[in-house]
């Protein structure tokens, strides 16, 4: 073979083997980037299978539901949470009730009266009602009763009661004014707060009703006796102290 024929052959496979060398490296190329996605894939799943928090079905951790497995601490819930209000026209202990007295001659000023902790409210003339337990509607029928016609020939009784609130202070993680929602207690008050500080005297609470002298309640034993665990009416204060040690 010519020496000019035998260089030419020789180039052109040369240039041949080059192309199959490309050839093969884009497709190693390729390879990898694939390999490399799918790695990136499966890690993500297991990072993904490993964070996830395993829930446990029907745990409370706040609330009155977070001591639902504590001996004597009351069952439902505490106020605050939401299962529906309970709110009834049913007038309670610790009410505060407006009562406005209208078609009287001469005018009588409406009275603002909390149902003390007997039950009863006093009213014109210094006339004594029994008032809890009763709907507004029969207090207003039974007061009106008593005034007319004795006393005065006309007259139209109105009862509004006023929004119900205890306070929660101290060393409880939220302290506040807390809405009333219906009969409660202080372990539940303290509930509401959700629970005490880690510098809490827990066996030293105070409750406070307005007019009356403060009770102490410890906690710790009410949890087990729930006689121990007083109860809280509207415009009472329970103030968790700070213990020493």
């Amino acid at each position: 073979m010519p020496a000019a024929t035998m260089n030419e052959f020789c180039g052109r496979r040369s240039n041949t083997d080059e192309r199959v060398a490309n050839l093969c490296m884009m497709k190693v190329i390729k390879l990898f980037r694939y390999l490399a996605a799918l790695c990136g894939l499966v890690l993500a799943g297991l990072l993904g299978t490993g964070c996830q928090t395993e829930s446990v079905p029907g745990a409370q951790t706040t609330g009155a539901g977070a001591f639902a497995d504590v001996p004597g601490f009351p069952s439902g819930p505490a106020p605050g949470e939401t299962r529906g209000p309970i709110i009834t026209d049913q007038i309670g202990i610790g009410d505060s009730l407006l009562i406005s007295f209208n078609d009287l001659n001469p005018p009588q000023p409406a009275m603002e009266q909390v149902v003390r902790e007997d039950g009863t409210i006093t009213l014109l003339l210094n006339k004594t009602f029994n008032a809890a337990g009763k709907s507004r509607g029969k207090l207003e029928e039974e007061i009106r009763a008593f005034y007319v016609p004795d006393y005065y020939k006309q007259m139209t009784v109105n009862i509004k009661r006023s929004d119900l609130f205890y306070i929660v202070s101290g060393e409880v993680k939220s302290p506040n004014r807390q809405l009333y929602l219906g009969p409660t207690s202080v372990l539940r008050a303290v509930a509401s707060a959700n629970g005490f500080t880690d510098f809490a005297n827990k066996r030293k609470v105070f409750l406070i009703r307005p007019g009356k002298k403060r009770e102490v309640v410890d906690c710790i034993k009410a949890l087990t006796d729930p006689s121990q665990d007083l109860p809280v009416y509207p415009g009472d204060i329970v103030h968790v102290k700070r213990r020493i040690f």
